[in-house]
């Protein structure tokens, strides 16, 4: 959306409107990187609700779009009930999550790719998202696509290594109501 436009809706709405996250939007036809840490990617359980219930919370907190405990509790039974929420696994333990969502016919967005901050830098979410995304791929998708914060330069570079090329950018905008 242009900000010209926004401003437009401001005025005339008398509403204040916000920049919330600067996206980009990346497409992928074919998984370059290959998987180098010694996990595998599963399928989340309900076992796992504990685990993912806090990494949803902590995920959603930093990408400036908070909710609740009882939210993230709700939104995690929800997204392992819809199956496509994986787990990127090692040694039994799981370290990194990822989830497929908004399948059309040929694409498939991957979102609530997240490592808790004690896993990060070991290269599990760019596993668990290679990984995920070959899968998706081999069950037929001809392409994946998922979006990123511009502001966070490793999830950038992780995914172009990966195999992600930039296609657009998006924005996204909230609009609150002036007291």
């Amino acid at each position: 959306m242009n900000l010209l436009l926004v401003k437009y809706i401001s005025n005339i709405r008398g509403i204040f409107a916000s920049v919330l996250v600067d996206q980009k939007i990346y497409k992928l036809e074919r998984v370059k990187k290959k998987i180098k840490t010694n996990g595998k990617l599963r399928n989340t359980k309900e076992s796992d609700h504990h685990i993912i219930k806090d990494w949803v919370f902590q995920f959603c907190n930093e990408i400036n779009q908070p909710l609740s405990l009882e939210e993230a509790d709700k939104r995690a039974k929800e997204l392992i009930i819809k199956g496509n929420f994986v787990g990127w696994e090692i040694n039994g333990e799981l370290v990194s999550m990822a989830y497929a969502t908004r399948p059309t016919q040929n694409n498939i967005t991957i979102s609530y790719v997240y490592t808790p901050i004690g896993e990060r830098k070991k290269g599990y979410a760019s596993d668990c998202v290679s990984a995920l995304t070959q899968s998706l791929l081999e069950r037929g998708y001809k392409t994946t696509s998922l979006y990123t914060d511009l502001s966070n330069p490793t999830s950038n570079r992780i995914y172009i290594q990966i195999g992600y090329e930039a296609i657009m950018d998006s924005i996204v905008i909230i609009f609150i109501k002036k007291k």
